[in-house]
């Protein structure tokens, strides 16, 4: 008589073990993309752009940003990618990474983030923002800390071969 219950828990085990060997590391949040601001940036958005293929012949464009705001207590961070169409096609998105960094030299690590694989309408522009992190947070990560910086990296094979990688601007923190 008990043989059902084992076999329906066995059954839910089973599941949920392969639905965390498909799931995304844990050591990283997964998220989805979202409209950013217009461009220009807001001011407080430090940011690199970067042209696909090349300048003179845009197909797309990958900016890298850290974004300084304040949450009444203290300064925080964070990174965001923005990822431009500018084809009339569409195209696909994977691997997205959006990390945040503490220098000087060896940088910390203190945020990890990534978004979905997605496809991009043509004329388009989606955001990765990865997750806030507080003054205090990164120096209790990096007591030392002088500077944040943002880092990014995308596959996007119609606008590179490569796996495209980029950092932001840099900008101050005191620790």
């Amino acid at each position: 008589m008990n043989r059902p219950k084992r076999t329906g828990a066995a059954a839910l085990v089973s599941c949920l073990l392969m639905i965390l060997a498909l799931a995304q590391p844990a050591s990283a949040a997964v998220r989805g993309w979202v409209v950013s601001p217009d461009y220009p940036y807001p001011a407080n958005w430090h940011c690199t752009e970067n042209y696909f293929p090349s300048p003179t012949s845009p197909r797309g464009a990958i900016d890298v940003c850290v974004i300084n705001s304040h949450n009444g207590v203290e300064p925080v961070y964070k990174a965001v990618m923005v990822v431009w169409n500018l084809g009339n096609t569409g195209f696909q998105m994977s691997a997205t990474k959006i990390n945040l960094w503490a220098g000087p030299a060896t940088s910390t690590q203190v945020a990890d983030d990534g978004c979905s694989d997605s496809g991009l309408s043509a004329n388009r522009y989606a955001g990765c923002f990865g997750t806030a992190v507080t003054r205090s947070r990164v120096c209790d990560l990096k007591p030392n800390a002088t500077s944040v910086t943002a880092a990014g990296a995308i596959n996007v094979p119609v606008l590179s071969s490569s796996r495209i990688t980029r950092q932001s601007k840099t900008i101050p923190v005191s620790c």
